[in-house]
This record gives structure tokens, sequence and C-alpha cells, in this order.
């Protein structure tokens, strides 16, 4: 399946055809559980957007306005979606239900550079670099979630965690030259070690608290600042 201009598949959406949609879908759907590649160039949606396949290759952004909330889904196989380029909405929030291959430098924004209030980023599964990627994440008044592991197979250059009320990290986090920076307004929770190799640094700013109470939780650099 095709999502936008030119983009592969034997089943093709132009964006022509995807504006034709009338406004006031509760949600539009497009793949399913039974696989398959999804490749999605540039395009926008007005209403809430899931896409599901075996193999999502996000080669163009996406943007959600109205209230287009967009949620990238899993098969029931192993799959993985691809990230090369940037997911924006306006105010509504962004699931990634599947292991994510970040490449080149990505942001992941519900608050369309602070013009809306934000919502939830959510990662269920683990998240790596592919090719030297980093990801760059705002979510305004939503929070920001890890369920699973950054950087374990192949740590992200950077991590950036620009705005966001409360960050929950609930594995380990490993992360490159970049670094870890964290910026929220509610309390940062991490349950796993966060270590940042090279000359990354870690920083994390907490207008509450900075929780980190597991036992195996930890921060090491190599030759990078904690602060």
């Amino acid at each position: 399946i095709g999502i936008g201009d030119a983009a592969a598949g034997i089943l093709n959406l132009t964006n022509a055809e995807i504006n034709n949609f009338q406004d006031g879908f509760s949600r539009i759907r497009i793949g399913g559980f039974d696989g398959g590649t999804v490749t999605i160039n540039a395009v926008t949606f007005g209403d809430p957007l899931t896409v599901e396949g075996d193999q999502i290759f996000v080669n163009g952004q996406i943007t959600g306005i109205d209230d287009a909330s967009v949620t990238l889904r899993e098969a029931p196989t192993a799959s993985t979606t691809y990230l090369s380029a940037d997911i924006i909405t306006h105010g509504n929030p962004v699931l990634i239900d599947d292991a994510l291959r970040v490449s080149g430098n990505r942001t992941i924004d519900t608050t369309n550079g602070g013009a809306f209030a934000g919502d939830d980023v959510t990662f269920n599964y683990d998240v790596d670099a592919d090719t030297a990627g980093s990801l760059t994440l705002g979510a305004g008044a939503g929070n920001v979630r890890f369920f699973d592991t950054v950087g374990d197979a192949t740590p992200l250059t950077g991590l950036d965690i620009v705005s966001a009320n409360d960050l929950t990290v609930d594995e380990a986090i490993n992360v490159g030259s970049g670094g870890l920076t964290a910026d929220v307004s509610g309390t940062i929770a991490v349950d796993g070690a966060i270590d940042a190799l090279t000359t990354g640094r870690v920083a994390l700013t907490s207008s509450k608290n900075i929780l980190m109470d597991s036992p195996g939780w930890s921060i090491t650099t190599v030759d990078g600042d904690v602060t």
C-alpha cells in the first residue's frame, strides 16, 4: 500500500484522493493485521489515522490537522516501522505501536512547534537507530513514555525531549554523541539504565521530581556531563 503521491504500492492513495475524504471520520484505518508493506510519502490527514502493516516506511512527513492523531501499528508477525521523516500533529497524540528504526534527525511533535497545547507521544516497543538516527520529541502538555528499550541494538545519536508534562522510561536508554536531554513540566521517572556513549551528555530538567527508584537504574557517560 502506498500513501501519498508516488508512494510505492499496488494500492496507492494519492494526496488528491486523500483530500476527498470528508471531515468527520472517527478513524481512518489503512492496512490491516494480515500484514504487508506500507509506504508513506508526505501526506496530511484531518481525522484520526491508524496505519497497520508488517513494515511501515515513513518516507515523507505525516501531518495531522484538526483532530487527527497518528497511530503506526504492528501486524501480528514481527514488524518494524522505519522513520525517515517527521510526524507533526495539531495537538493530538502520536502512538508508535511497533518497533521503530530511526534514520536521520527526526521530530515527533504534537504541538506543531508550540502552536498547540500538545498531547501524548508513546512508544510501545523498542526504538533504535537505523542509520545515524536521532529523535526530537515535543509533547507540550502531553506525556512522553517509552515502554521498551531505546538504542539497545543500535544507539540513537541523540534523544531530545523539548517539552512534555511527564517523561516515563521503563527500560534502558543508550545514546551517542548527541546525548539525552529532557525538559519537562512534570515528573521524570526512570526505571532503567541511561548510557551516553562517546561525548554524549545527560541533562534532565523537571519542574517537579526526578524519580530513579528502580534497582536497575544508573546514569553513565564516557566523556559527557550529567546535569
